[in-house]
């Protein structure tokens, strides 16, 4: 399961074009307040436009390190940058949706800054 936050029509469109279209979900604002084990288990009710954050993510649960790799693959192939990719842990999925997007984008601010000393 691939969930996509930050996205626009077009961009999941040239995404789809290479990975499974039933493997991929945008999920709505609403979300935000939701541990991210009841989205994944309730996913179509969270279902919905995805583009309510600046930054772009993509939340990966239950693939195979394979799978990761191939998803990583078809980005960098697409050219599409700044995006924050996360695989699921048992403690991530307690987390509310919002809690877990602040702790990757200060990770990704602070990984961002070290690279570029």
């Amino acid at each position: 399961m691939l969930i996509f936050i930050g996205f626009g029509d077009k961009e999941l469109d040239k995404i789809k074009k290479y990975i499974d279209a039933s493997d991929i979900f945008s999920i709505n604002s609403a979300s935000k307040a939701v541990s991210l084990g009841e989205i994944i288990n309730n996913i179509e009710k969270y279902a919905g436009d995805g583009t309510w954050h600046m930054q772009k993510f993509v939340l990966m649960h239950g693939l195979t390190n394979q799978d990761i790799k191939n998803v990583l693959s078809v980005f960098k192939q697409l050219g599409m940058k700044d995006v924050i990719f996360a695989t699921t842990t048992p403690t991530s999925l307690n987390w509310t949706l919002q809690h877990l997007l602040d702790e990757l984008v200060e990770e990704h601010e602070y990984f961002k800054k070290r690279r570029a000393r």
